[in-house]
């Protein structure tokens, strides 16, 4: 058994947090059976104020946030109505996975990457739709067709709201999954991560347009969530689950694997060879073996396809749309760059369950995002849960100096809907919104590779006899 100390009762001598080291150490390592361990503590030691420290000002600060938090989710849900007509009619993007559906649902699995297959079925529930002379493409892996099989066997406006409602419980189980890692941001205000969901502009994006970004966020969390605890061939499979968008995904296997992740890369190895099984029993090992040649095509014809580099607020975006580069010294710009981020995650994320896994985490995610190759802004809601591991230190004290001020400062930029506007609409120009991306990934690094301690929360001080 372990004792420690709560908020509010009186302050004991050995911190909390060390009494939790030694019983990870002793729970989850061999030769401790049937022992006792007296931690001790230096003579000199002032314990901390509290637990779990408040942010200077947060009295002043928490009505401002819970205004511009509220302020802001009105403007979303103004944005929404606004947009009510496209939605019914068929502009969104939930089209396309109702269009696989349809097409698994009907016997014709075979066609699913048959463009004007795809057109056909899309004229037929979205015939109100204007200046669509072609398919609005299905390029997702097959597996992911079966999904929306049942949704398929519904009208198209009744298939949308459906998936938009359980998008708003992945939402709410994602929220009910992090709470117990986020108990300085609950202590600050409780419907603090909550709130930010629903004002983070990219997750409106992601619900109004039907996509399976918020889902994306959601196995994430529960990678996140077995890595920390010790299980990561769990945190495999559900990473492995997440391929239906690979290029969000394969790049933080990759770290995994140079770390030598062994049982983390054995689950996700297991749960791609199923989902390549399924793939085949929808469209066959020729539908396969074509996916692939699909999306290159796709992608040769990116206008034709509603593709722009441009609009993509990752490295390909900033190279191409930004920078101009483009053909082979866009592509060998990209790897090497690419190469670069993933070896300086590797340097310094050591994959163990630990005091900065947090920090590790979710610069391989933030790092993952802006060198995939194919990135739009709904996808920046898997943003959502290394931005909430990181107020929560924020909020915490934990995080000082550099680090605290580049995080600040990028998370604000983040959370200024008008921001995404100015760049959509008036610039033309998303792949700018990398450069904040990057801003906020170079925060996490600094933090993650710093020495320094808050001065609002002590260093834990005791030391296991082990």
């Amino acid at each position: 058994m372990c004792y420690g100390v709560q908020a509010g009762s009186k302050i004991s001598r050995i911190d909390i947090r060390d009494i939790a080291t030694v019983e990870v150490k002793t729970l989850t390592k061999d030769g401790h059976e049937g022992k006792a361990y007296r931690l001790k503590v230096p003579s000199r030691y002032t314990p901390p104020m509290s637990l779990a420290p408040r942010a200077p000002g947060s009295s002043a600060l928490r009505p401002i946030l819970l205004t511009f938090l509220a302020a802001t989710i009105v403007l979303h849900a103004w944005v929404v109505f606004s947009l009510r007509r496209e939605i019914v009619t068929g502009y969104a993007d939930f089209t396309i996975f109702y269009t696989a559906g349809k097409c698994v649902n009907e016997g014709r699995g075979r066609q699913l990457y048959d463009l004007e297959t795809q057109f056909a079925f899309q004229r037929s529930f979205a015939p109100e739709v204007k200046h669509r002379e072609n398919a609005l493409p299905f390029n997702h892996p097959p597996f992911e067709a079966l999904l929306f099989v049942p949704l398929a066997g519904l009208p198209y406006v009744t298939a949308y709201f459906v998936w938009a409602v359980f998008n708003i419980a992945l939402i709410l189980g994602f929220w009910t999954l992090l709470r117990p890692c986020l108990p300085s941001l609950h202590h600050f205000l409780p419907a603090l991560p909550l709130l930010a969901m629903f004002a983070f502009f990219p997750a409106i994006i992601a619900l109004l347009q039907g996509q399976d970004s918020i889902l994306l966020l959601f196995l994430y969390g529960l990678a996140f969530s077995a890595l920390a605890t010790g299980r990561a061939f769990v945190a495999g499979l559900y990473l492995g689950l997440a391929l239906f968008k690979f290029q969000l995904v394969l790049p933080f296997v990759v770290v995994l694997l140079v770390r030598r992740q062994w049982k983390a890369v054995a689950g996700f190895t297991f749960t791609a060879f199923v989902l390549l099984l399924v793939s085949a029993a929808v469209v066959g090992w020729n539908g396969v073996m074509a996916y692939p040649r699909f999306v290159l095509r796709l992608n040769r014809s990116a206008a034709q396809a509603g593709i722009y580099p441009r609009d993509m607020p990752n490295l390909r975006g900033l190279v191409a749309g930004s920078l101009h580069v483009t053909g082979v010294p866009a592509i060998l710009l990209i790897i090497t760059l690419s190469f670069a981020l993933v070896a300086l995650v590797v340097r310094w994320w050591h994959v163990r369950p630990g005091d900065k896994f947090e920090l590790g985490f979710s610069l391989c995610l933030a790092v993952t995002l802006i060198i995939s190759y194919h990135l739009l802004v709904h996808d920046l809601s898997v943003l959502m849960l290394p931005i909430l591991l990181l107020a929560e230190r924020l909020v915490a004290g934990q995080i000082v100096g550099p680090a605290r001020r580049i995080l600040l400062a990028s998370l604000a930029a983040l959370f200024l809907t008008p921001v995404y506007a100015v760049l959509q609409f008036w610039l033309r120009e998303m792949n700018l919104m990398v450069t904040v991306v990057a801003m906020f990934a170079a925060g996490i690094a600094i933090a993650l590779t710093s020495k320094r301690e808050s001065a609002s929360v002590d260093k834990p001080a005791a030391q296991s006899a082990m």
